[in-house]
């Protein structure tokens, strides 16, 4: 599911960080993350502090640094009363998370894979949250957990689990939500749930007012729809951020009435600054009540969208509704990141959305991954996002970009004057990368080429051109077909010549797959 991507590597270590910020006997906050929640950044390159990596293979420390950002790894093992959450994933591996903003990791000790020792929660006087990740959930696993968690908890998280019995895991888990009942914080992400044991969970979790919510279902249910409007009306004034993910309802006859009242419930959410909605199947009309009631929510920072199936709505009214859209996010004008990756709208449609942007003047962070991008449809781009100029990282992976798409999305090299982070992987470029005026963008960071159809020219092109570039650190070569294709005796002495052409011009760029 969608939903369930990569942005929930991170997502649910940003909400413990900002539930630790919520904690009146935490540290004062520490500084912001330098991206939001779940924020695209190619693999590679930079990280979010913002130093460089190597050329060579990331390896596990890299990957366990993506799912526990924007926390870092300790020096050494945390100390007890620095621990804020335990985040206990499949492998028998365990995460501290400390309240200073840095991590650690263990395995599990034997017998404690069932948390049968009150103690393994209990040494960490500070606890306020448990994660359960990955793990083939059972009932004695999860009545211990009920037995010996901290009474103060503030944040629980089960996601990607599994379970032979799914009925009485939900029954457990439930009971749990409801001994804690002032979390600040609960994400229920499990794709797998059916409608009754859905139903049961937020049955429990009904009336608690959340700061954050996120759940993620196979299934929902009437009941579980209303149970669900319930939470987000308790929740008005207090919810800063949804995240909410839908395989279908089962009530068909009743989807178009359950959608209306659950798009009126995120409408009433005045004070939600992050939304994350995925839609597996959406009927037209719904989609109606979802657009139009995003456009109340002022306040909001970021915003990402899926909606499962809507190529497959008849055109006409896809457009009329997609022009409800527009209306609503020109109304954000708060609004820093904005994702739409992944819904193939038609280019008519997609068009409508950016030019959207020219309202936003605050818009950092784009992603329009997975949608055709033509030439036409990357001037439009071009021309919305350059009314502020305030766009720091650009992702547009898998659009099918061509030579003439990308000459004509930097056609106006002043349009992009803060980029930092450009995103291009696995589109149909080859000869066009020069159109980029990489010498004028000044904080350009990260460049990630990878999977197009670039050949050797190009790449002596680029290093040519970021000659002194005050920032550049990177720029992804990696698998694109006109270097691939090359033989080895030639591309042994490309790439002498590429490194030769480096230590002259003294450029401090790694090019990777070249």
């Amino acid at each position: 599911m969608y939903i369930c991507r990569n942005l929930y590597k991170v997502l649910v270590s940003v909400i413990l960080l900002s539930a630790i910020q919520d904690i009146n006997t935490a540290p004062p906050p520490f500084s912001k993350p330098s991206r939001p929640a779940g924020g695209s950044r190619p693999d590679l390159g930079p990280s979010s502090s913002g130093g460089s990596s190597s050329s060579g293979s990331q390896g596990e420390s890299s990957e366990e640094e993506e799912n526990c950002f924007p926390f870092k790894k300790a020096g050494g093992a945390l100390a007890v009363d620095n621990v804020a959450g335990i985040r206990i994933r499949s492998g028998n591996k365990v995460v501290l998370l400390g309240y200073d903003d840095t991590y650690s990791s263990d395995a599990l000790k034997e017998g404690e894979d069932s948390f049968s020792d009150m103690n393994f929660f209990r040494k960490y006087p500070k606890l306020i949250s448990i994660e359960l990740d990955g793990l083939a959930l059972t009932p004695e696993m999860l009545e211990n957990l009920q037995k010996f968690a901290p009474q103060d908890l503030k944040s629980i998280i089960v996601r990607n689990c599994t379970a032979e019995k799914w009925e009485e895991c939900a029954d457990l888990i439930s009971d749990i939500i409801r001994k804690h009942g002032n979390l600040g914080s609960l994400t229920i992400v499990l794709p797998s749930l059916s409608g009754e044991s859905c139903s049961k969970i937020l049955g429990a979790a009904s009336g608690i007012k959340f700061k954050f919510f996120n759940f993620v279902a196979a299934e929902f249910s009437n009941e579980g729809i209303g149970h669900l409007k319930e939470i987000l009306s308790a929740s008005a004034e207090t919810l800063l951020g949804l995240s909410l993910g839908v395989g279908k309802i089962i009530d068909e006859e009743k989807e178009e009435e359950l959608y209306g009242h659950l798009a009126e419930a995120i409408g009433g959410l005045k004070s939600l600054r992050s939304l994350d909605l995925a839609f597996m199947s959406l009927m037209e009309v719904a989609l109606a009540h979802i657009v139009e009631n995003i456009g109340h929510l002022i306040k909001l920072e970021t915003l990402r969208l899926f909606f499962g199936g809507v190529h497959e709505h008849d055109h006409v009214k896809l457009f009329e509704h997609i022009e409800i859209l527009q209306k609503s996010l020109e109304m954000l004008e708060k609004l820093g990141v904005l994702d739409i990756s992944s819904n193939n709208f038609p280019e008519e449609a997609l068009q409508l959305i950016l030019i959207a942007l020219k309202k936003m003047k605050n818009l950092n962070v784009l992603n329009i991954s997975e949608n055709l991008i033509s030439d036409k449809t990357a001037a439009v781009l071009s021309d919305s996002v350059g009314e502020h100029g305030t766009l720091v990282t650009l992702t547009a992976n898998d659009c099918k970009i061509n030579d003439a798409a990308l000459t004509a999305l930097f056609s106006k090299p002043e349009n992009t004057p803060a980029l930092q982070i450009l995103s291009l992987r696995n589109n149909e470029i080859k000869e066009s990368i020069k159109s980029i005026p990489v010498a004028s963008m000044t904080d350009l960071k990260v460049i990630d080429f990878s999977g197009n159809q670039i050949g050797y020219a190009e790449v002596i092109g680029m290093v040519d051109s970021v000659v002194e570039h005050p920032s550049l650190q990177v720029v992804n070569f990696k698998g694109n077909s006109g270097i691939e294709s090359t033989d080895s005796i030639e591309r042994s002495l490309r790439h002498d010549e590429l490194e030769k052409k480096r230590v002259e011009k003294k450029i401090h760029v790694a090019f990777f797959g070249v």
